[in-house]
């Protein structure tokens, strides 16, 4: 679950402009049966029946912001130097 947590954030900072600005715990929900590689036409997901997988929900986009290009950029840059310990890089 925290893997896919922060494959969604991740997702939100690298790959779309838009990126919920208040990630805490009150706004994150996990619904369980129903994994994102299923499809939505799966008659056990109609049903209710299929317990595999699960997906992230995330709440309140009030502090929802889209970030330019660049910014996304600079941000990847910065998470690569900390994780390299890279500090001339930051």
């Amino acid at each position: 679950v925290v893997d896919a947590i922060a494959q969604t954030f991740a997702h939100m900072m690298y790959a779309t402009e838009i990126f919920n600005g208040d990630p805490h715990p009150g706004n994150i929900f996990i619904r369980p049966g129903i994994s994102s590689t299923e499809r939505c036409d799966d008659i056990s997901d109609i049903d209710g029946e299929n317990k595999s997988g699960f997906t992230v929900i995330l709440l309140d986009w009030g502090l929802a912001k889209r970030l330019p290009e660049a910014k996304r950029l600079a941000f990847c840059q910065m998470v690569f130097a900390a994780s390299t310990f890279d500090f001339g890089l930051m």
